[in-house]
């Protein structure tokens, strides 16, 4: 006998269908019967399943399984991993599913690099899984920038001007200069609401401070210039690339050019080459419910 325990019926009938594709069955002679290679089979594949244990006691095969949980269902929900960046591929690390690309292949982004979906050659019970794996690639990040013979900075007046916004449900009270009256200025609010047990009203204020800012303006030589221009060039380049790259080469282009009014501008384009992993992982839509067969007419 095989009994079946830990999920309901309609559940319970597809593991017994299961169990009797690895020999599990009424009648089966239990020295044919390995447990550990069973519980793998299921696990394989009914990958809802979380857990799942054999024990053969007499004549009874006692099968208790466990359902995963729903967050542990998207754990698992099988998937892609695509390329976060386009690139060309240097190495692929597979951890499961099926790599469809190889080093020396130029990818785009979005493009597939390790399949969730087995390929035609896989065996037949083969289901779709969670991909997963590294691919390094080589990529270029670019950044530019461009600055004038001069520098704007920012810094307080002194001057500071405050408000209080008081709200009561769809209720709200202004108290001084909640709105500010600089052109140019930094804002600084804090919120609060009633201590204690009060917190469930529906009252809440915030404190608004605003501090006047004023511009001075420092001139710049010719090298200050392109220093600042090259440096925020390589900073955007360097913010596309992920964590921790493995940086290659950086090139900086920097020149000048005047403006219709006359102005100087310092202009700069960097490249930063580097080798990175570009894989990340991209979920299977969730298939559409069937829609509900129309009703018989009367």
């Amino acid at each position: 006998a095989v009994e079946v325990v830990g999920t309901p019926p309609p559940e319970a009938a597809q593991v017994r269908q299961v169990l009797a594709r690895f020999g599990v069955r009424p009648g089966a002679w239990k020295g044919q019967i390995d447990p550990g290679r069973v519980e793998d089979g299921l696990l394989r594949v009914l990958p809802d399943l979380a857990w799942a244990e054999v024990q053969v006691v007499g004549s009874v095969a006692r099968v208790e399984v466990r359902p995963r949980r729903d967050e542990q269902r998207r754990d698992l929900a099988p998937g892609d991993v695509v390329a976060a960046v386009d690139g060309l591929v240097t190495q692929v690390i597979p951890a499961a599913g099926w790599p469809v690309v190889q080093p020396g292949d130029v990818v785009r982004r979005g493009q597939v690099l390790i399949s969730g979906r087995p390929p035609l050659s896989a065996p037949p019970d083969a289901r779709p899984v969670r991909a997963a794996g590294v691919v390094y690639a080589r990529i270029w990040a670019e950044g530019f920038a461009e600055t004038g013979l001069e520098m704007r900075l920012d810094r307080p007046s002194g001057r500071l001007a405050w408000g209080i916004l008081v709200t009561a449900g769809p209720w709200q009270m202004r108290l001084g200069a909640v709105e500010p009256p600089f052109r140019r200025f930094r804002t600084e609010v804090i919120h609060r609401r009633p201590p204690g047990p009060l917190t469930v009203l529906p009252l809440s204020w915030d404190r608004i401070v605003h501090e006047e800012l004023e511009s001075q303006v420092f001139p710049l030589d010719v090298q200050g210039a392109r220093r600042i221009a090259e440096e925020r060039a390589l900073e955007q380049a360097a913010s596309a690339l992920g964590l921790s790259p493995d940086v290659l080469e950086r090139r900086v282009n920097t020149w000048e050019e005047e403006t219709g009014g006359g102005q100087r501008l310092i202009r700069s384009r960097a490249v930063i080459e580097a080798v990175q992993n570009i894989a990340t992982f991209l979920p299977y839509p969730e298939p559409s419910p069937s829609p509900a067969p129309p009703s018989p007419s009367p």
